[in-house]
């Protein structure tokens, strides 16, 4: 995803502004307003970018740093002088959204501890940002290891724990895999892969809470390594 972190400033300070209902064009002053309120199918693409906006602002919580950019990049909005430019930066803001949505965990902070429910209440940096996601993920994976550890102590067999071993070295492989080359190449890749780690990993501990059904998947091959993996992918998409 070969976007520039120029792009991402761009979009997220313009979509303070970008509900086509909030533009008075009777009192359009700059270009991208005037294009937008004057062109019907940028009109059409500005209701897009609208809903997807609302739909990452309501899962990113409007935090410090989403409203933080936002407000501090406003001015990057009237660089547009042609029509070409204003096209390029909805088009860029829909896919944006859309992107990060894939990437922003759906989370209650409310289910991590204190420490981590302190770290994350008030992020207002990039660097904030990224030791939330860690923080979150050391304790998910904290949460994941102990559930695996109590498969093993529920297996009853050799052949049982074998299976656990087995399905856990493979997922934590392909897990890697994927959300690497998933964001390879993305300007926000730390937090990008970091996202992606958490939600695969909240995926799995979802999936293994209950250890006697989760062995008898295993057991009877109804729970296979590429039916969890597809099921996460598909949580990505």
């Amino acid at each position: 995803m070969g976007r520039s972190l120029v792009s991402l400033v761009c979009v997220l300070c313009w979509l303070t502004i970008a509900n086509a209902q909030s533009i008075d064009c009777e009192k359009a002053q700059t270009f991208a307003d005037k294009t937008i309120c004057n062109n019907q199918s940028f009109s059409q693409m500005n209701m897009q970018l609208s809903e997807v906006f609302k739909l990452a602002k309501n899962k990113a919580g409007n935090s410090d740093v989403f409203q933080t950019i936002t407000n501090g990049n406003l001015a990057l909005r009237d660089q547009c002088k042609d029509q070409d430019c204003v096209r390029n930066w909805l088009e860029n803001s829909i896919t944006l959204y859309q992107y990060l949505l894939k990437i922003i965990p759906a989370d209650n902070f409310g289910e991590y501890p204190k420490e981590v429910q302190k770290l994350c209440k008030n992020q207002k940096t990039s660097i904030d940002i990224l030791a939330c996601g860690e923080a979150r993920l050391n304790y998910q994976q904290k949460v994941l290891i102990s559930q695996i550890q109590n498969l093993m102590g529920t297996a009853k067999s050799e052949k049982q724990k074998e299976l656990v071993r087995s399905f856990y070295t493979q997922w934590k492989m392909d897990r890697l895999k994927y959300c690497t080359l998933e964001f390879s190449g993305d300007p926000m890749h730390s937090l990008s892969i970091s996202g992606c780690l958490l939600r695969w990993t909240k995926d799995l501990c979802h999936k293994t809470e209950d250890s006697k059904s989760f062995l008898k998947g295993l057991a009877d091959s109804k729970i296979t390594n590429e039916s969890v993996v597809n099921s996460s992918v598909m949580e990505m998409q």
